[in-house]
């Protein structure tokens, strides 16, 4: 899953031409602690509301740009990005942009952790792939043969559509925590492996950041 499956459209941004007291009003409104500033379609950053807080409210925002806080992810990450963007800068709300660096929405904390719950659980033990395969060889049965023939199982899978490299991307988890073998198997068919999350390099810091993530949302 990527942030371009996430994305939330209904709150405007702000401008940095706009009042502190504005964002301040508009962050009480939605029980916010930060929100996005736009200049034209262009991503300026985040103000918090600690920052609009030192300030007067009839200030404009600019006035605080050295404080805004530049926290984003691309249409295109991974919903991991999306996680360690939320474990280690605490904010409230996470700008998506595209390759422009232009604003097209934003992620909510509960939108990841729902995501997280639906497509993979972190409790059991395993290894994410992200494979990326030509529309016209995909085919899941192969794929889980693949994974089967190492006497692996196949926990969760979800498939995207790049449309700027015309390739389906292939997101499994399975139940090994060792992916060497099963990533020798798929170079074999030739399958492009993009991304490969093993537990003994990259499942300890996602749990520990899903953790942190987890307290936030608790706070």
């Amino acid at each position: 899953m990527i942030a371009q499956d996430l994305i939330q459209i209904d709150i405007t941004p702000l401008t940095p031409k706009d009042k502190v007291g504005d964002a301040l009003r508009e962050m009480e409104d939605l029980g916010m602690h930060h929100w996005p500033i736009v200049q034209e379609t262009l991503y300026e950053g985040l103000i918090s509301e600690d920052a609009a807080l030192d300030a007067d409210e009839n200030d404009t925002i600019e006035s605080l740009r050295q404080r805004f806080i530049l926290s984003n992810v691309e249409m295109e990450s991974h919903l991991f990005d999306a996680v360690r963007k939320y474990g280690e800068e605490r904010i409230s709300i996470l700008p998506v942009i595209d390759g422009d660096k232009k604003y097209v929405g934003y992620i909510l904390p509960q939108d990841v952790l729902h995501a997280i719950g639906g497509l993979f659980s972190l409790q059991a033990p395993g290894s994410v792939l992200v494979l990326e395969v030509n529309q016209y060889d995909y085919s899941m049965a192969q794929i889980a043969q693949i994974v089967e023939s190492n006497d692996a199982k196949i926990l969760a899978t979800y498939m995207h559509v790049n449309q700027d490299k015309g390739l389906f991307e292939v997101t499994i988890r399975i139940n090994f925590t060792d992916l060497s073998p099963i990533i020798a198997s798929f170079e074999r068919y030739e399958y492009v492996v993009a991304q490969a999350w093993h537990e003994n390099r990259y499942e300890q810091d996602l749990k520990q950041r899903f953790d942190q993530f987890m307290n936030y949302l608790n706070m």
